[in-house]
């Protein structure tokens, strides 16, 4: 099997007291390399490449010798280099392409580049789900309640079937329309999926049927939070006011009748011994139209206390993921859907504008490996460097929203979702996996660098 070392040409590097600059090439083509993560001394500052392979890296303190600077790009070799080595004109790193021959077949550099993400389906969900809440734990992704209703568009399906009868009478429009395939209901399923083995396991559960909420893990137990349910008639929503506590040792739910923020599509992060929980909807309108929250809470797991954190920038339901001690939304939805990329730093309690989605997101499902997060939604998943700034974004054939997701062992993992047919929303059972691999091997249609 051919390993390719990506080749760095590392040109008029130069260190000026607080800052490093210089560009980085191609060694065999002598081109400039756009979009190469440089970052120095262990994440702290990074930037990327341009357009001409060049970059400028600012620092807030004049670096010493021992500090390094790391160059990563998708389908080149990680190069760490220490300030030192630039002292001593070092500067120029070579790392060739290394070809290595199987079976007396060559492999070349050469490579054309996928136009989408290739996947692998493998053991589906018991349930077909959408709008559940997920978390993994070890080797388990543990996926909790959610919505299991199939949705039918029945004036479109009517439409149709009584176009498609010759001289079609009242009787026929009468008849097709009292067949309403159209099936709502939330799950209480905790359904277990072990990531190593591929298998599935559905736990007993005692839990309220909810869905459009969040389920964060702290030590040995679960906490599921918010969300709405149905009456029983299912002609009415109820906003969840209550926090169902699952312990993983005893299997035993106990339910904590405090909870302040009541709404749907709203973000959960578990920090430390705290749960952050910021924005999403609060009320449907008779005219459809939501209300939203910019409000944020802070839960202390050993005080039983909430408090109050800064407000969001604008009221909004968001998807969020922590990195360190930094939040990060992505997308979202208050009337429209949204495409920025906020930043919220835990330490200082400040808001960051990081970049924007190349079009709105309304429910993106995210996870993360390092300071990369993975967005998934329909057919486009994008990444998005936390320190390069780098937005990507590649197509995938898999027409699916809010799904859950997950990175484990140089994988992603796809699970449920809904997808829509000619006159339905239909809930997905099915699992995918996809290589990190596979974005070296696949062309992004997009990429944009944000300073």
């Amino acid at each position: 099997m051919q390993k390719i070392a990506l080749i760095l040409f590392l040109l008029s590097l130069s260190v000026h007291g607080q800052t490093i600059e210089g560009v980085v090439l191609d060694f065999d083509t002598k081109t400039p390399l756009e979009s190469v993560s440089v970052i120095f001394k262990d994440r702290k500052t990074g930037t990327a490449t341009n357009s001409s392979g060049k970059f400028r890296l600012k620092l807030k303190a004049k670096p010493s010798n021992k500090d390094s600077i790391t160059f990563s790009a998708i389908g080149y070799s990680t190069i760490k280099v220490s300030v030192e080595d630039f002292h001593k004109n070092q500067s120029t790193i070579l790392l060739k392409s290394k070809i290595e021959a199987l079976d007396k077949v060559t492999v070349t550099s050469n490579i054309k580049l996928k136009p989408k993400i290739s996947y692998e389906k493998i053991e589906p969900l018991s349930k077909g789900v959408y709008a559940s809440s997920s978390i993994i734990i070890n080797n388990n992704v543990y996926i909790v309640g959610g919505d299991v209703s199939h949705i039918e568009d029945i004036n479109k399906r009517v439409f149709k079937q009584v176009s498609e009868i010759p001289e079609a009478s009242l009787s026929d429009f009468l008849k097709a329309l009292r067949s309403n395939y159209t099936w709502e209901k939330y799950t209480d399923n905790i359904q277990v999926y072990n990531l190593d083995n591929e298998t599935l396991t559905t736990l007993p559960s005692q839990l309220q049927e909810r869905a459009y909420h969040k389920i964060v893990s702290v030590n040995d137990s679960i906490y599921v939070l918010g969300g709405k349910s149905l009456s029983i008639n299912r002609k009415r929503e109820y906003l969840k006011n209550t926090i169902e506590v699952i312990d993983l040792n005893t299997r035993k739910i106990i339910e904590d009748e405090t909870f302040p923020h009541q709404a749907i599509n709203f973000t959960a992060i578990a920090y430390d011994r705290n749960i952050v929980i910021m924005g999403g909807s609060t009320k449907l309108k008779k005219n459809g139209d939501k209300i939203f929250t910019n409000e944020s809470h802070i839960y202390n797991l050993d005080s039983g206390l909430w408090y109050e954190l800064k407000n969001l920038t604008k009221p909004k339901e968001t998807q969020g993921i922590i990195i360190g001690n930094t939040i990060y939304l992505i997308g979202g939805f208050n009337g429209k859907a949204l495409k920025e990329i906020e930043s919220y730093n835990l330490t200082f309690g400040e808001w960051t504008h990081e970049a924007d989605l190349f079009f709105g997101i309304e429910r993106p499902s995210l996870c993360n490996s390092n300071d990369t997060i993975y967005i998934f939604d329909d057919d486009n998943i994008f990444t998005y460097n936390t320190t390069a700034k780098t937005l990507k974004q590649f197509k995938i054939d898999l027409h699916l929203k809010e799904s859950e997701m997950h990175y484990y062992k140089n994988a992603l993992y796809i699970f449920g979702g809904y997808h829509v047919d000619e006159f339905s929303k239909v809930p997905s059972k099915k699992v995918y996996k996809i290589s990190l691999k596979a974005f070296s091997s696949t062309k992004p249609i997009e990429t944009k660098i944000f300073k």
